[in-house]
């Protein structure tokens, strides 16, 4: 689990990708995946082919990057995911040579940073490059009169609205949800009264209200 601020993100650590040796059940869990890393090791001499394996992956699982547009005439079953690649191994890479090596294979229209699995080399900047890419936002609620929940967030994705976290706190609420209050760097004013339809920003602090 990777701690970013004050929510978990899960990372999956699978077996290595190289071409025609691809575990059969990979495809299955990138295509569930909310987001994915493809790791390079950029001081090995296959660059190239390792990073075409990847791309088949991604193929085969139906999971195309987000940021490039889905070709016509693509399955209906392709999802689009945030993708980043991770160039490991930059404590090898004095001079920067390997990195540009790297993203020379991968194009330009993908994140990509250079970490270091055995120095820890820009894990902290992975951080919140994951938490953004992955376009989720941060909310608390509280009772009325109380103060906010401290405890960990309810983390729903960019868009969501007051009904959804409703839905996430308990089914019975959302049914018989009137109006909520919220509090947080959009609202007008604290305790701001908004309907069902709202859309929430990171780090909202939402008061919901039941018939």
């Amino acid at each position: 689990m990777m701690e970013f601020e004050d929510v978990l993100v899960q990372l999956v650590d699978t077996p290595a990708v190289a071409a025609g040796h691809t575990e059969s059940w990979l495809p299955g869990l990138a295509h569930g995946a909310d987001g994915l890393l493809l790791v390079l090791d950029v001081a090995a001499d296959d660059l190239e082919p390792s990073w075409r394996a990847l791309l088949e992956l991604l193929d085969r699982a139906r999971a195309w990057p987000s940021g490039r547009p889905v070709p016509e005439g693509s399955s209906p079953l392709v999802v689009q995911r945030p993708v980043v690649a991770l160039a490991n191994k930059c404590d090898l890479d004095g001079d920067g040579t390997f990195a540009q090596l790297a993203r020379e294979a991968i194009g330009g229209d993908l994140p990509l940073l250079s970490v270091s699995a055995t120095r820890g080399d820009g894990l902290d900047t992975l951080r919140p490059l994951l938490f953004k890419e992955l376009r989720c936002v941060r909310v608390h609620t509280k009772e009325p009169g109380k103060r906010s929940d401290a405890g960990r967030p309810y983390v729903l994705p960019a868009g969501a609205t007051v009904e959804e976290l409703a839905r996430r706190v308990h089914l019975d609420l959302a049914a018989h949800l009137k109006f909520a209050r919220i509090w947080g760097k959009n609202a007008k004013f604290d305790g701001q009264q908004v309907d069902r339809h709202h859309v929430l920003d990171d780090g909202d602090v939402v008061e919901l209200h039941s018939v």
